[in-house]
């Protein structure tokens, strides 16, 4: 973990942030990011059950988009380079402190804000639909609302 830690340290030096993917057996697979809050002054993202290059092109996005603008969680945000409508909902603390363990040891005793980034499954379909299919860990309270922007 010492490496891996250099590693970050590193990577939110040179990138602005590091995102962090976990491929796991028993469990969705999931990507974090580290240094989002610190860089940019945006909470940290965290996004389930997608593979690594479309985790890290949405959390580049998600820079993008956020970067000095206001996030209102739980609000259907439209797709604009994203390929998906997307949700963003906070994080339970004491959830995602069991996934995110490359961020909490680079922030240690500071206090960190996530995201989860929600998305729908391939018929178009978020969690919250009857008729959503996919396997998805939400870490927060997933209580949608309409976009109040175009």
């Amino acid at each position: 973990m010492i490496n891996y830690a250099r590693r970050v340290k590193a990577s939110v030096k040179k990138h602005g942030f590091h995102a962090t993917y976990v491929a796991a057996e028993s469990m969705p697979s999931f990507c974090y990011s580290t240094g989002l809050c610190e860089t940019y002054a945006i909470p940290e993202l965290f996004i389930s059950s997608l593979p690594p290059g479309l985790s890290q092109e949405l959390i580049q996005h998600y820079v993008k988009r956020f970067d000095g603008a206001e996030i209102r969680p739980n609000e259907l945000l439209k797709k604009k380079k994203e390929p998906f409508d997307y949700y963003l909902i906070v994080c339970d603390p004491r959830k995602i402190k069991k996934y995110a363990l490359a961020t909490t040891k680079y922030y240690g005793d500071r206090k960190v804000e996530f995201l989860q980034l929600v998305f729908p499954d391939t018929a178009g379909y978020f969690p919250h639909h009857k008729r959503y299919d996919y396997d998805q860990e939400i870490l927060g309270t997933f209580t949608p609302k309409k976009s109040r922007t175009p």
